[in-house]
């Protein structure tokens, strides 16, 4: 059996973030008898989506560049930086389509985007200060406890959930992947292959 190529690999990880989304989003509105605790697993899935998404942009550009030394790296703070010394241009980016002459498409970037780079390794960030209990002052300060809230964690799932629903990933040279989160026919994430050619 033939190993998975990297347009198999991207879809697979698109798979795993719709689950993990949907599984957020589950448990925040059932979050049962201990709430703080449901909100500490929301965050470690919203760290896992943030990992997934660089692994995968990992996975685009491995026919494209050298990524030996980052195929086994997994913290995205690690992963970013040096694939964007690679490719500038390397993250996603939100896109609508709309149809042309013909069978044509034209895809539109987004704007602004949902989510950029730069808010993406903050984002990250604060998800693993989430995931640690705090400094005794921190503690304290937050004593007694107020009720737990999910908007913050449903506010940053949202974000991912604009990004990615249809989005494209621009390798170096001309070659774009556009990702359809939701395909046409069966609701699996779907990946094309396309050119782009600037006007002369």
């Amino acid at each position: 059996m033939a190993a998975p190529g990297p347009i198999d690999v991207y879809c697979g990880l698109m798979e795993e973030i719709k689950l993990r989304v949907g599984f957020i989003q589950h448990i925040s509105l059932n979050p049962g008898p201990v709430p703080q605790f449901t909100k500490e697993v929301c965050f470690l899935q919203l760290r896992m989506i943030h990992e997934l998404v660089a692994i995968a942009c990992l996975a685009a550009h491995s026919k494209h560049v050298n990524i030996g030394q980052l195929e086994r790296q997994w913290s995205a703070n690690e992963i970013m930086p040096r694939l964007e010394q690679l490719n500038p241009t390397f993250f996603p980016k939100a896109i609508t389509v709309r149809e042309g002459t013909g069978s044509a498409l034209h895809f539109d970037e987004v704007n602004p985007q949902p989510l950029d780079k730069a808010e993406f390794l903050k984002s990250y960030g604060k998800c693993g200060g989430q995931l640690h209990r705090g400094s005794l002052r921190k503690i304290a300060a937050a004593m007694p406890a107020k009720p737990v809230s999910f908007s913050d964690v449903l506010a940053n799932t949202e974000l991912f959930k604009k990004l990615l629903a249809i989005h494209k990933i621009q390798a170096p040279g001309q070659t774009r992947y556009f990702c359809h989160m939701h395909g046409p026919d069966n609701g699996k994430v779907v990946v094309m292959t396309g050119l782009f050619f600037p006007d002369p």
